[in-house]
């Protein structure tokens, strides 16, 4: 339940007392209902639905019946809460990402020609293609896993920063949640195995031979 925000009508009227808006036409309460299932969500808006044409018998609700239910997310987008700056923002925050990842395929790259050396040795004890991929892979994933609880901690530092600029915000409003965090961890990995496919896959046509001579 919540009082605060606009008051709406659809007459006007002139309210003075408390009483006068307790028995007015206006809206100033808003509910917010938990239904779990698709039925609920059915027998709640026939509930709204029949109760609205009710009153319609008795003189009110002059409009025709346009009752609506809204999830948290469709409310959200009905009432325009994320504006599209906020849009441009998240798909130039994506595109930074995805620079990124190119610009580690690139780091990995170069990382690869120089251990060339070391690779043509590893090959020429024994060590398959598969082996060499692995080794490599495993080495990003790292990177990544590091990488990931580095920009939680970043998170943590903001939030930290976010609580001291607003004193009055309820306990637990800023906090991390803990699907969001495996949920990071897990795109940090990934990301970066993703990145380190194509470098750990030149790393493995490296030819032993060749580059144990030139040694």
């Amino acid at each position: 339940l919540d009082s605060s925000g606009n008051t709406n009508g659809w007459k006007s009227e002139k309210i003075v007392s408390y009483d006068d808006r307790l028995n007015s036409e206006m809206i100033w309460l808003q509910y917010w209902t938990e239904l779990h299932t698709p039925a609920e969500q059915q027998a709640y808006l026939a509930h709204l639905d029949n109760y609205a044409e009710e009153q319609k018998k008795l003189g009110r609700f002059e409009r025709p019946v346009n009752n609506h239910t809204y999830n948290v997310m469709d409310w959200m987008r009905y009432n325009e809460v994320v504006v599209d700056e906020v849009r441009v923002l998240i798909g130039l925050g994506f595109l930074f990402f995805l620079v990124c990842l190119l610009s580690c395929v690139s780091i990995l790259l170069t990382k690869v020609n120089g251990r060339r050396a070391e690779l043509s040795l590893r090959r020429a004890l024994g060590a398959t293609r598969p082996q060499i991929l692995l080794q490599n892979l495993a080495e990003v994933a790292v990177i990544g896993g590091i990488g990931g609880i580095f920009g939680l901690g970043l998170a943590q530092v903001g939030l930290s920063a976010i609580r001291s600029g607003i004193s009055q915000a309820p306990p637990g409003m800023f906090q991390i949640d803990w699907f969001i965090v495996g949920l990071s961890m897990l795109i940090a990995v990934s990301a970066s195995i993703i990145a380190g496919l194509y470098p750990a896959w030149q790393a493995c046509l490296v030819a032993p031979a060749t580059e144990l001579k030139t040694q």
